[in-house]
């Protein structure tokens, strides 16, 4: 962990690494801490690097809570419940302790919190198909949403909590980016019409959704107009996350398990590793830090 820690100091402490964790915030993410072991890992805006989890089998897929006291996450489990039911969604505090399975049915991914912290939403593969739930953090109940979101993966709530975002081929066109009412109703497309649109992510204020077209970073408005490409590259991007005050996009670019996490500003501009002489990581997530530390 010495590596990891000084190589991000040097990153977010010497103007021309190029700082990108703000006061005040913190960035989650997956990364190996073994052979093949993959854990969750918090980076602090003053260049540290803590391990968050100590789950036995593999975790990634971290999201923070608004307040950022809480990570959810998906976690590989020893003996599910039924045979191919591996991978359940898992909540800790951000210091990793109090942490607690909430899933038991379906292989589960992506989780999700909502705007007040009381529901995670994530996807559920049952079957040959992949559908959303939604999960009482405290009481664990799990409930299925709509059948408008049949198919879907990458659930999102808006951040005024009325709408899911998610993507979906549930029309048949596959791989596109919609919302949808939590009844269930006002089905919306919002991705171009040519292309695909997968991990769509709702900037703080609503105003603009990030998604992944054609393995690149796109930026739409959040009725799906005004769609521009942010970003450029010879690897795939994938994973988008505003940060928690809007103005940055960090992204997983490269293959899950050899990426690196990348930042563009919402103009398309100064596309960089925030930290080049780092390790890998994926799934990345940015949020607000809580009003008092709780590392160990």
């Amino acid at each position: 962990m010495s590596r990891i820690i000084a190589s991000i100091v040097c990153v977010l402490t010497i103007c021309t690494c190029g700082v990108v964790v703000m006061a005040n915030t913190q960035l989650v993410f997956t990364s190996y801490d073994g052979p093949k072991h993959e854990a969750i890992y918090r980076m602090l805006s003053d260049g540290t690097v803590h391990k968050i989890t100590n789950h036995a089998l593999s975790c990634y897929m971290p999201s923070l809570s608004a307040d950022g006291s809480k990570v959810a996450f998906a976690g590989e489990v020893a003996a599910p419940a039924k045979k191919g039911d591996k991978t359940q969604i898992f909540l800790c505090n951000i210091d990793g302790s109090g942490e607690k399975q909430l899933t038991t049915t379906g292989s589960n991914y992506s989780p999700a919190f909502s705007p007040d912290g009381k529901l995670i939403i994530y996807h559920s593969w049952r079957g040959t198909h992949s559908r959303l739930f939604t999960i009482v953090v405290d009481g664990g109940v799990e409930q299925q949403l709509p059948d408008t979101t049949n198919d879907g993966a990458k659930g999102q709530f808006s951040p005024d909590g009325k709408k899911i975002l998610f993507a979906t081929d549930v029309v048949g066109i596959p791989h596109q980016v919609y919302s949808v009412d939590l009844d269930g109703t006002h089905l919306q497309r919002l991705s171009p019409q040519a292309g695909s649109g997968t991990d769509p992510c709702y900037s703080p204020d609503g105003v603009h959704i990030a998604f992944i077209q054609n393995e690149q970073i796109w930026l739409m408005n959040a009725d799906g107009s005004a769609a521009k490409q942010l970003t450029t590259g010879d690897k795939s991007a994938s994973h988008p996350c505003f940060s928690p005050t809007g103005p940055h996009i960090i992204y997983q670019y490269g293959a899950t398990h050899a990426s690196r996490i990348y930042e563009v500003q919402l103009d398309g501009s100064k596309q960089h590793d925030i930290y080049p002489n780092g390790p890998d990581g994926w799934f990345p997530c940015w949020g607000f830090a809580p009003h008092q530390s709780l590392d160990r």
